[in-house]
């Protein structure tokens, strides 16, 4: 009866071992396998959805920037020169060396060329001599000016003494060469 009792433990531990293997095999490893499926999916699905997310972040942004671009450039057209208003520029340039008791040569090609954003502008150069003060000064207030002038090219040179139609004498003048671009309204 004792070896009877040993085959029947022996059966309930072989049929105990196969079926917890088989519970194994038939439950836990698919739901594993299933578990470790489903978390690849996830991770890729949180990879496009933060690649999604920059990229809806940038084009915000690029939309923000676009907007205050657009706004930036309607204040710029405000200040083109408006057509056939040149007589007005330059007496503005004149009256501003006067003012600074600065000498000045002005030209102003009358031809209009085009930007590589196709907006129309004049080519201006100036020749001003006086004091380097005065010249600062006349400088900054161009800046101030309603006028959009680019300046492309700025020149100083020291030498000589002029002088000027007001009958001052300007001991250690400066020379200043501008070449600058006048945008103007179409």
């Amino acid at each position: 009866m004792a070896h009877f009792q040993e085959k029947k433990i022996i059966f309930l531990s072989v049929s105990a071992t196969l079926l917890l293997l088989l519970l194994v095999f038939i439950v836990i490893l698919p739901g594993y396998n299933k578990i470790t499926t489903t978390n690849k999916q996830i991770y890729e699905m949180r990879t496009q959805l933060e690649t999604k997310y920059l990229e809806a972040k940038l084009i915000h942004k690029s939309q923000i920037k676009i907007d205050e671009a657009e706004k930036l450039m309607q204040t710029l057209e405000k200040n083109f020169l408006p057509k056939g208003n040149e007589l007005t520029l330059i007496t503005f340039l004149e009256n501003l060396s006067e003012k600074n008791s600065l000498k000045q040569v002005l030209t102003l090609n009358p031809e209009k060329l085009m930007d590589k954003f196709n907006y129309p502008y004049l080519e201006l150069n100036a020749v001003l001599t006086g004091e380097l003060s005065s010249l600062m000064i006349y400088l900054d207030e161009i800046a101030k000016s309603n006028y959009y002038i680019y300046v492309t090219d700025l020149n100083f040179v020291k030498g000589g003494s002029i002088e000027l139609a007001t009958q001052q004498k300007v001991l250690n003048p400066v020379t200043l060469n501008i070449k600058a671009l006048v945008y103007v309204q179409n």
